[in-house]
């Protein structure tokens, strides 16, 4: 079961600040410019090895101000900023908040288990996957190595996974040391319009 807390909002004007709830490694981020409403994935907070997804409070809606944290698991404290969002709406606003939602920043395959994950067969071969390419039940992902032991790493839809979709990018390095739970791969979100 996947474990969801809402970001600590901070109101400074008509600048909203959404700041971690907790010490960890925060991953996962909004892109600047993304926007973000109340209920919304905003990320992924590492805590102890394990991922806790991050919530937009409710009656937020507002554009990502800032960029991505430089590595892709910042280390973060309790109250650290996570975003600054401009050109909010309070809650009454649902077109924006609804745009919001629209706009989530779409779905991730978490590892399986603990161990260095590769995007690509071998050292001299091409990744597994490149942008834009079709992935659906059993379309091979990429590997985790085990105590010299490799497990391939395969798209199987469920628990938020479409039956099909397109390869977004690769969120953990090739090579990266991984834990359970954590983001590797991201995906379009592919929403009927």
């Amino acid at each position: 079961m996947q474990t969801t807390i809402d970001l600590i909002l901070e109101r400074d004007g008509e600048i909203m600040r959404l700041l971690s709830p907790g010490v960890g490694a925060f991953t996962c981020a909004v892109p600047r410019g993304g926007l973000l409403g109340g209920g919304q994935a905003a990320g992924v907070l590492i805590i102890c090895g394990r991922p806790i997804h991050l919530c937009v409070p409710p009656g937020v809606a507002g554009r990502v101000k800032g960029g991505r944290p430089e590595k892709i698991h910042a280390p973060v404290g309790y109250g650290s900023l996570l975003y600054e969002l401009v050109g909010i709406e309070s809650g009454d606003d649902a077109n924006l908040e609804m745009e919001a939602r629209a706009a989530s920043d779409g779905l991730y395959l978490l590892a399986p288990q603990t161990g260095r994950f590769y995007q690509r067969p071998g050292p001299d071969e091409e990744a597994f996957l490149k942008a834009g390419d079709e992935v659906r039940e059993g379309t091979s992902l990429g590997l985790i190595e085990v105590m010299k032991t490799f497990a391939l790493v395969s798209y199987h839809p469920g628990e938020g996974l479409p039956a099909q979709t397109r390869f977004k990018a690769f969120i953990a390095g090739d090579g990266a040391e991984v834990s359970f739970g954590e983001p590797l791969i991201e995906f379009e979100d592919q929403k009927t319009p």
